[in-house]
């Protein structure tokens, strides 16, 4: 590895990355284009209630913690359910 980086240098004078090398996208750009409409078309939809959306209309299981980054993508934020503290009748 570092001897193809060492000579790819010598040879080009840099070391950038080459395209097309890295992670395939799991979703397509249809994929996220549905998550960016269901978003904006009910604002208080979770990134759970849009995985499952997602799944039934297209037959694509994804993560919700990767639908939140594809809405991040967007400039969009999922809505996170908020935690609250039980109280007891002593906090009271």
């Amino acid at each position: 590895m570092v001897w193809r980086l060492w000579r790819r240098y010598q040879i080009a004078g840099n070391v950038s990355r080459r395209h097309g090398q890295g992670r395939h996208r799991c979703t397509t750009a249809l994929d996220d284009r549905f998550l960016r409409i269901q978003a904006l078309r009910k604002r208080t939809n979770e990134a759970h209630a849009l995985q499952n959306k997602l799944l039934r209309a297209r037959g694509r299981q994804i993560s919700d913690q990767m639908v939140r980054n594809r809405l991040r993508e967007s400039d969009l934020r999922s809505r996170r359910p908020a935690k609250v503290m039980c109280f007891t009748i002593i906090d009271k």
